[in-house]
Order: C-alpha cells, then sequence, then structure tokens
C-alpha cells in the first residue's frame, strides 16, 4: 500500500524579547522530533517551548502512524536590550533650523513634535520657534526594548539694529552716527574705515571727504546677525570758510 506523507502545518516564524519564551506548535503527524534542542522544554512534543539566548531555526519531523516523514521549520530571532546615541546639544538663531540625530534604535518618536518636519524618523530637522529640549524614545521593531535622550536647542533672537537716518554734511565737518541696538548686542562692525575718525561703541564719528554708506553689522551670543547702513551725503557748496 501507498501511504500519503503527513502534512504538517507549524506555527509561524516570530520575534521574541530576550528573556521570553514562546510556545512553537506543529500538527498533522502522530509523533515529532524537533531539532536542534537548545533553549527547547521537550523535543519529542507538539508543543515544546523556547526561550532562546539567540536567533535560531529549529527543525521539526512529524511521522504519521504508517511510518511516513515530513519535515519542517519554524525561525525564532530575539531582541536585545539597546543602548540609542543622539547628537549633543546645540544653539541655532530664529527662523534657522537645525538637525537632530539618533541612532542605533529601529522606531523613532521625538516630543514634542512641533517645529520638526518628521517626529517619527531618526534624524529629523528642528526649526523651534523658542528655546526647546527635544526627547527622543527609540526602540526595536515589535516594542520589547526602549531608550530615551534629550537634546536641548537654544534659540537666541535676531539682534535689533537701526543705524538712524541718512545724513547729510558739508565737507571737513564732522558727524556722530549713534545707532539704536537691542540689548543682546555683543559686536558691532562697521565698514568702510574711510573717513572714520573715531570709535565711540556702538556709534562712530566720521569726517568724509565724499558721500559714502556706512554699513553696520551687529551680532549676539549666538552668533546671529543683523545689519543695517546710512546714507552720509557731503555737501561741497562754499558754506566752509578756509583760512590759508
Amino acid at each position: 500500500d501507498i501511504y500519503p506523507l503527513p502534512d504538517l502545518t507549524v506555527s509561524k516564524d516570530n520575534i521574541i524579547c530576550s528573556g521570553a519564551s514562546t510556545t512553537l506548535q506543529v500538527s498533522g503527524a502522530q509523533t515529532y522530533q524537533w531539532s536542534p534542542s537548545a533553549f527547547l522544554s521537550c523535543t519529542d512534543c507538539a508543543t515544546p517551548v523556547s526561550k532562546p539566548g539567540s536567533a535560531i531555526t529549529y527543525q521539526v519531523k512529524g511521522i504519521s502512524d504508517k511510518g511516513c516523514v515530513s519535515f519542517d521549520s519554524v525561525s525564532l530571532s530575539v531582541k536585545f536590550p539597546f543602548k540609542m546615541t543622539f547628537s549633543k546639544k546645540d544653539t541655532l538663531c530664529f527662523g534657522s533650523s537645525v538637525q537632530l540625530n539618533a541612532a542605533g534604535a529601529e522606531k523613532y518618536s521625538w516630543t514634542p513634535s512641533s517645529g520638526l518636519n518628521n517626529p517619527a524618523i531618526g534624524s529629523p530637522k528642528a526649526s523651534p520657534s523658542s528655546t526647546t529640549t527635544y526627547q527622543v524614545i527609540g526602540s526595536d521593531s515589535v516594542g520589547c526594548f526602549k531608550d530615551t535622550g534629550y537634546i536641548p536647542i537654544k534659540v537666541y533672537p535676531i539682534p535689533v539694529i537701526n543705524a538712524g537716518g541718512d545724513r547729510t554734511v558739508n565737507v571737513g565737518r564732522q558727524i556722530d552716527i549713534v545707532p539704536q541696538i537691542s540689548d543682546d548686542v555683543t559686536s558691532v562692525l562697521w565698514t568702510p574705515s574711510i573717513g572714520v575718525v573715531a570709535n565711540n561703541y556702538p556709534g562712530i564719528t566720521v569726517k568724509p571727504i565724499q558721500s559714502l554708506d556706512y554699513n553696520v553689522e551687529v551680532k549676539n551670543d549666538g552668533g546671529c546677525i543683523a545689519r543695517d547702513k546710512v546714507s552720509i551725503y557731503v555737501l561741497c557748496n562754499n558754506a566752509n570758510i578756509f583760512v590759508p
């Protein structure tokens, strides 16, 4: 007589957390033999329990009551605890953006999500409107383990500079240019230096011999920059008396 091979039905491949166990299942035959025996509660039963310490593939041999044999297999992969890395604290100027970075996980969740182009990726772009500490939670694909990181982003305002209105001066005369600046300004740079006879922070005193635009650039502690300019028009209208 010709007897059919046993039609085995085996549990699906699975992903488990390190330290956890799972029950394997097989049906369709009368007796069974599992191999390898590593991490198994039994090797000759239909529902052995496995607590694997690493990824493993089990093969099961099913034997019918007529002695016919079939084979099948099931694979287990294991998720282990991980350590996530993430970028350090950073600064930016208002209106700018900075790249946040986290690595070592398979899934990411950033909070707060406001100001982020995508809170569910490892390296989102952040454009916060104010100083913000971003939290990133990394996890594996099945949520076995998590790790958390924090990235403070300090937002500096754009400094304010008003060089004042354009001025007119007779040739040979000097004039003070005194700008209005915000309190956070730490650096003031005037260009060009032509005709500048004194530096009176934050202003300058000029004695130009020709009409010029004086440009001013200010910075704050965050390196944020603002610029303005003032035009000085020089007149030669015989208003000055020169004594030889």
